[in-house]
């Protein structure tokens, strides 16, 4: 029950959803929408864990790479195997 919500329970919810490998931007994103629909008693939750910097878990800020040109290739074998028709790897050309 929403009543039952408060912010050992936000916390619980962050440690739980870390041990399930959850990406902490997704746990922050999810808790955001939890505090947004219990509306004032969210807005205080929010602004209690905020003052404690308990709110957002931290994020990685890691820019992603290009793939060379033999992982892409690589990539491109494992995901259209040679028995697809010759029509769709038309229109999946790479």
């Amino acid at each position: 029950m929403t009543v039952d919500v408060n912010e050992q329970t936000v916390l619980s919810y962050q440690s739980a959803r870390l041990k399930e490998k959850a990406s902490p931007k997704t746990i922050n994103e999810e808790v955001g929408f939890l505090l947004r629909v219990l509306q004032v008693q969210g807005d205080a939750i929010r602004a209690r864990l905020r003052r404690k910097k308990q709110l957002k878990l931290a994020v990685r800020e890691q820019v992603g790479r290009a793939f060379s040109p033999e992982e892409k290739n690589l990539l491109y074998e494992h995901a259209w195997p040679e028995d697809r028709t010759p029509f769709t790897r038309l229109l999946f050309w790479r």
